[in-house]
């Protein structure tokens, strides 16, 4: 079993160190091994034996050179160490299995502990022993299934109170981790036998459950479905999508938008402003209703905003009021769900906006408290006229939401259009992290949306295009999509199968280098020369294993020698690649190929007109495709090359160093 520990040991060492003791104990008590990481979250580099990472080892392998945490103020400091620790797990979660993470802290460690874990996947285990857990723990948890304990006194010190939590801060963890693994286990072995589903996520309030009620029972008497309810509480939307981003649920029914609501209005149940985002990027089938939109979410009445207190009010519970959509307010909510399927379906067949013009919760139904039809109407004029010319259905039915044939109908519609995209899940996906999804689900759902590229996937060969970032410039953020479409590939595909990429440009000046990243992929590349291959682009190009050139037009050239640039590690390529002759050319003689000439001299290993290049590659990539089955392909490219990854590893930006007058001359 492996357990990571999370502290920030420059103010909390002894506590953590004392938690770290009491996780050994449990586990030599009960004579099961256990593998924990302990991972320094501190500001300043502690040393201790127990220690696994290091503060110093985050920085030397997460931080740019020039990062100095001591000397930032605390808020950027406690952000800079939450994207390297959250990096650290992201790369042991890729490692091997991780089965929980717990951690210790006051506010600030808990606020870095808390933004790392929730990075982690929903269903593994986590905990936190806070001084904060008790109040407001929204900002904390979120949408995620974080497990807070309350310290009751200040983490500082080992009293026999504190000690008592953190025992049972241990035990809890280790009991969950243990569980965690067992039900990992025995999700592998059900793989095989596991009966294929389909994964509907379903949005529910206290006013929609009648209608969300027969919905799940009526999915799960007729069709092969494993149904999620959310609560659309604000968090609920969230936890929603983001399980979509995950790839853990298959189709939407979002039948209880009410969280719109309070967004539009200020309530206190509100989503955030991305509300839809995710699951309509995604493509999956997507119906959106109307439901709970008659009402803004507030807590006790005295509470209520003064500019409401005239307001139509319904006081739900001694913590709860509700307030009444006024016909602006339902406007704005239509134009809410109109403008983000206009900006983000990814597929506008595939969504779907339903309106029960009966009444949107059983407050909103003829003589009920909420009766409101012109509001009702406005909102659903609003959808209707905005989704007009789009190919989003609008249904617009005269019954009310939790009318027993409504949610029988809206579910089989669901299904129809689950029918249709020929979705189906296997359930123990949601509960085993190495668990590969299904060929065409992967496809649709796992490729993200990119600013300065697309990934297209033919078979097992991939295709990712390059466009011209902003001014040409390799900007931070365009460095980062290129690697997460490199792992987004090697995620899809598994350690042990058959694929290959293939890289081109959809600009004829595109320039790249990135070159590291793709020197260390697991899988056959190749690089389409499509236009001059010049400078960074020429040593991208020889990054990939093979490449294919443009026979109308284009030369290939690393002109540094004549512009007097260098960088370390420039030359390794080309000497590690090329015969010798060819890469003093190359590097000393900034000579310039054609492309018949960079094949003669076994620079490029294909020629092709342009509108061939393509089928060309993806012939090629068919056939090294099954190499990287055994998963040993990256372990013999390194062998070959791995002395240019090495060089190349220190690299973060092409840059021209001050050398002599001599040497800058041109020839």
């Amino acid at each position: 079993m492996h357990i990571l520990l999370l502290g920030t040991l420059d103010t909390k060492h002894a506590e953590i160190l004392y938690l770290h003791h009491q996780l050994k104990h449990i586990a030599s008590r009960l004579s099961q091994p256990l593998q924990i990481t302990l991972i320094d979250c501190g500001c300043s580099n502690t040393i201790d034996e127990a220690i696994t990472v290091t503060h110093s080892d985050l920085i030397k392998k997460y931080a740019p050179s020039s990062a100095e945490i001591r000397k930032l103020p605390r808020g950027e400091a406690v952000e800079l160490l939450i994207g390297y620790v959250t990096r650290c797990v992201q790369d042991l979660l890729k490692i091997g299995p991780i089965h929980g993470i717990i951690g210790a802290g006051g506010s600030g460690g808990t606020s870095i502990i808390s933004a790392v874990m929730r990075s982690t996947p929903i269903g593994l285990p986590k905990l936190i022993a806070s001084t904060v857990a008790s109040g407001n723990t929204s900002p904390i948890v979120g949408e995620c299934d974080i497990t807070l304990m309350y310290s009751v006194v200040d983490i500082a010190g080992t009293n026999g109170l504190l000690r008592d939590v953190l025992d049972n801060a241990a035990g809890a963890m280790f009991g969950m981790a243990s569980a965690y693994q067992c039900r990992v286990a025995a999700s592998a072995e059900r793989q095989e036998s596991q009966i294929q589903k389909t994964r509907v996520g379903i949005t529910m309030f206290g006013v929609t459950t009648p209608c969300v009620d027969r919905i799940r029972s009526h999915l799960e008497e007729n069709y092969p479905v494993e149904v999620y309810i959310f609560h659309a509480t604000g968090h609920g939307g969230k936890a929603m999508e983001r399980l979509v981003e995950e790839g853990r649920l298959d189709a939407i029914l979002d039948v209880t938008t009410t969280e719109i609501c309070d967004l539009v209005a200020g309530g206190t149940m509100s989503c955030e402003p991305d509300r839809l985002d995710t699951m309509l990027k995604k493509g999956i089938p997507t119906i959106i209703s109307a439901g709970a939109t008659d009402m803004v979410n507030f807590g006790p009445k005295e509470t209520v905003p003064p500019q409401y207190q005239d307001r139509k009010l319904v006081v739900h519970n001694p913590t709860v009021t509700l307030m009444r959509t006024s016909p602006d307010e339902c406007r704005k909510v239509g134009e809410f769900i109109v403008d983000k399927v206009k900006r983000f379906a990814q597929d506008q067949k595939r969504v779907e906006v339903w309106l029960p013009r009966g009444g949107v919760s059983v407050l909103a139904t003829p003589g009920s408290p909420f009766e409101d039809s012109e509001a009702d109407s406005v909102l659903a004029d609003a959808v209707k006229s905005g989704l007009k010319d789009t190919e989003t259905h609008v249904v617009c039915d005269d019954r009310d939401i939790n009318n027993s044939g409504f949610a029988v109908d809206i579910a089989n519609r669901l299904m129809d259009m689950v029918k249709a995209s020929n979705i189906l899940i296997n359930l123990s996906s949601s509960q085993s992290r190495e668990y590969q999804q299904p060929t065409a689900y992967r496809r649709m759902a796992e490729i993200p949306e990119f600013r300065n590229l697309s990934l297209e996937r033919h078979g097992n060969v991939f295709v990712l295009t390059m466009q011209k970032p902003p001014e040409n410039k390799l900007s931070q953020s365009f460095c980062q999509e290129m690697i997460q479409a490199f792992r987004t590939v090697e995620s899809i595909l598994g350690s042990k199968s058959e694929g290959a990429l293939i890289t081109r440009s959809g600009d004829d000046k595109f320039w790249c280098t990135l070159i590291h990243t793709i020197l260390d992929f697991s899988f056959p590349t190749i690089a389409l020369l499509n236009g001059h291959t010049f400078g960074a682009a020429c040593l991208l190009a020889l990054a990939h294993d093979f490449r294919v050139m443009n026979t109308r037009r284009g030369f290939m050239c690393l002109p540094v020698v004549n512009m007097g640039l260098h960088f370390d590690g420039i030359g390794t390529l080309p000497r590690l690649k090329l015969r010798a002759p060819i890469a003093r050319k190359l590097v000393l003689e900034a000579h310039r190929w054609t492309g018949p000439e960079a094949m003669e001299d076994g620079i490029v290993d294909a020629l092709a007109q342009p509108e061939e290049m393509l089928q060309v590659a993806l012939e090629m990539g068919a056939k090294w495709a099954p190499k990287a089955k055994m998963g040993v392909y990256a372990l013999y490219r390194q062998e070959l090359w791995g002395e240019a990854t090495k060089a190349f590893q220190t690299i973060s930006y092409v840059h021209g160093r001050p050398i002599s007058t001599l040497v800058r001359a041109k020839v």
